[in-house]
């Protein structure tokens, strides 16, 4: 079992860097001992394929912020508007991404981790490759994981003076093909997904991947 800096990494070390942009990651201090035997657990509740617990590597974690969606709406999309909620890593077996896991901040792992199956660990996946790969006008992007409940968006943030957000959900779809939107472009999209939730026009209520937790599994 390992704990790796693999694509975007764990601390405060950068995670890309080029002429023009760094990628910085926030470091997790917390203990994950024993989060492969859970994971393993949890993906046989979910119907997936059990991995090997002894094979597994943990990509990350990140951290995850909350976004008033009215608020964005408005245009607030500073970092005075979000409030910190967990962590969310990648789980890979043998290089292939298998499950994404959620980890709360308080480094009481056993008590509320979440994890999601192959699907959402891809489509995660896709958007830090995007991140990596993300060219603008500011030289260092802080990388976060932001929500946004009721309008059922989820997107990486790169968050510096001209920010860039890759969204990896949009009203409950799943964005199979994520690429980089700028202020403006999120704001419209949350926009959006607020008038689809006001008319009911999006009849995903669940706002997520099916999730596995401890005994018993729930939904999130």
């Amino acid at each position: 079992m390992a704990h790796t800096n693999k694509a975007a990494g764990n601390g405060p070390i950068p995670t890309r860097q080029g002429p023009e942009v760094t990628l910085t990651v926030r470091a997790y201090d917390n203990d994950t001992a024993g989060l492969y035997d859970h994971v393993a657990t949890a993906l046989q509740q979910l119907g997936e394929r059990t991995p090997v617990a002894d094979e597994l590597v943990l990509v990350g974690p990140f951290p995850v912020y909350v976004l008033n969606p009215i608020a964005v709406a408005n245009g607030a999309t500073s970092v005075y508007a979000e409030r910190p909620t967990g962590w969310r890593g990648i789980v890979l077996e043998g290089g292939e991404a298998i499950a994404c896991v959620d980890l709360p901040s308080d480094g009481s792992v056993w008590e509320t981790p979440s994890v999601r199956g192959q699907d959402a660990a891809n489509v995660l996946q896709s958007a830090l490759t995007v991140a990596q790969e993300a060219e603008g006008s500011a030289r260092t992007y802080d990388l976060r994981i932001i929500q946004l409940p009721r309008v059922f968006v989820c997107a990486v943030w790169l968050a510096g003076p001209a920010s860039a957000y890759i969204p990896t959900r949009a009203g409950g779809i799943e964005q199979t093909d994520p690429h980089p939107l700028r202020r403006k472009q999120f704001i419209g999209l949350v926009k959006r997904c607020l008038r689809q939730a006001v008319t009911g026009s999006n009849d995903d209520t669940g706002g997520g991947d099916d999730a596995a937790r401890n005994d018993p599994p729930r939904r999130r």
